[in-house]
This record gives C-alpha cells, sequence and structure tokens, in this order.
C-alpha cells in the first residue's frame, strides 16, 4: 500500500488516502495515533508505573480499517544482557491487543508480545495471529550517529 494519512491535526480531519495499488481514502478518528506516537505513549505510561494503555492505532497495514488497541504493561525489570546498546536500560515486558473497533465483545484480530527498552528497542516480540504466530529475535543492533540538520 502506498499512500499519505493525517491524525487530523491543524484543523484538517483525519484521514488516510492511498494511492497504491488502487485509490482508496479512510476517514480516522480524532483520537487516532500512529504507532510511532503509540509507543511514545507506551514509553511514558510505563515509566510513570501504568500498566494499561487504550488507544485507537492506524498502522497502515490496510485502507479499511483501524484498529481499538489495549496495551499492557508489566512490572520493569532490571537488564542483564550483555549488549552494549542495553547497557543501563531497564526493560517491561509489554503485550498489545489488537481489537475491530466496531466489534467491542470480539477476540482480538491478533496481539504482540515483546520487551520494550527505556531507549525505544524492542526484543524477543511474538506476533500471535488466529491461524499462526511469528517469533522473531533481535540479532544485531547498528546506532547511527545523529546528522546536524
Amino acid at each position: 500500500l502506498r499512500g499519505d494519512a493525517n491524525a487530523g491535526r491543524d484543523d484538517n480531519a483525519a484521514r488516510a488516502v492511498f494511492k497504491q495499488p488502487a485509490s482508496a481514502e479512510l476517514s480516522l478518528p480524532e483520537s487516532i495515533l500512529f504507532p510511532s506516537k503509540h509507543m511514545e505513549e507506551v514509553l511514558a505510561a510505563a515509566a510513570r508505573g501504568k500498566s494499561n494503555v487504550t488507544a485507537v492505532l492506524f498502522d497502515g497495514s490496510s485502507d479499511k480499517e483501524y484498529y481499538k488497541v489495549i496495551t499492557s504493561i508489566g512490572r520493569k525489570q532490571e537488564t542483564v544482557a550483555a549488549q552494549d546498546w542495553a547497557a543501563g536500560q531497564h526493560w517491561w515486558p509489554v503485550q498489545i491487543s489488537f481489537y475491530n473497533p466496531f466489534e467491542p465483545d470480539a477476540e482480538p484480530q491478533f496481539e504482540m508480545s515483546f520487551h520494550l527498552y527505556t531507549n525505544g528497542v524492542t526484543e524477543n516480540v511474538t506476533m500471535r495471529y488466529r491461524q499462526f504466530v511469528l517469533a522473531g529475535e533481535l540479532q544485531e543492533i547498528t546506532a547511527f550517529p545523529v546528522p546536524d540538520c
């Protein structure tokens, strides 16, 4: 899918406009979050000791839907990893359940769980769909210099 989306700030209606593979438009609620902003809110909630975050999320994976997501945050853990990127970091076990916002009593369409570090890195990712499960493990991370711009 290719297109543009805006979150309805600056007096514009929240919407996603798709150009490929076919033209389509999806109206989004004003409270919509995109994945980066959602992760910022999850990190901030975890740092404050909150255990749940509920949001409406558009991830761009479909031109027909967005999700109500319920994020559960476990207790803060100390890092025992030897990797440089994790030195001095804490992490939280996180699970996100993705629901159809128009079917409040339905089962989640899919769920994902991972370890979320204070620097925003995730590892030990598991994505559970109705018919299969995907698991990912962080193998390597490369830090790039921050550009002067």
